[in-house]
């Protein structure tokens, strides 16, 4: 009988391991080292259960889907926009936010009514900046914030909202609110 040595094995691991790099670059895969979460590896291995992924495969998947979203959310209509932060992120019993939020949004465009939502003054857009705040003042609702403002078509010098553009112009705002009451 011919046994193989530890050695022997780790060797052919090693040409097999090659071989599938190879491969995988062929394809136009690269490789990276990477560090995942226990439930990100326990998804991985629930598609190589379900749908006999390995992992790689697996992740191509989750990137795909990923990508998917990405796409049909850049493409959504402006209504659709609008829609969304509705929705979102609230419980039935939270009567407050989903009562105001369809008002709000009037509110808004009646006040906006006489010019170019894209081009309003500072003053506006800092009433809209500490109303939409007052409305939704705890962090995670960043983004609910954000897509009214650019649901509503009001933009940031020409461009949509990021949170960030959002929180920098609430903290100017103060700063000009706090300036004016002296």
């Amino acid at each position: 009988m011919d046994s193989k040595t530890g050695a022997e094995y780790r060797n052919q691991t090693k040409i097999r391991v090659q071989k599938f790099r190879q491969e995988q670059e062929r394809r136009g895969y690269k490789s990276i080292s990477v560090f995942i979460s226990e439930d990100f590896r326990a998804e991985l291995d629930r598609l190589n259960h379900e749908q006999r992924f390995n992992r790689q495969d697996a992740m191509d998947h989750i990137f795909n889907i990923y990508k998917k979203s990405v796409t049909s959310n850049a493409t959504r209509t402006k209504s659709d926009k609008a829609k969304k932060p509705m929705d979102k992120g609230h419980s039935k019993d939270d009567k407050k936010n989903s009562e105001n939020k369809p008002d709000f949004l009037d509110t808004i465009k009646e006040k906006l009514l006489s010019g170019d939502p894209g081009e309003i003054s500072i003053e506006d857009r800092d009433r809209i900046i500490f109303h939409l705040y007052e409305e939704f003042p705890e962090k995670t609702q960043a983004q609910e914030r954000i897509d009214l403002l650019n649901g509503a078509d009001i933009l940031f010098n020409g461009k949509p909202w990021t949170k960030k553009q959002f929180s920098d112009q609430l903290n100017l705002a103060r700063r000009r609110k706090k300036a004016r009451q002296k």
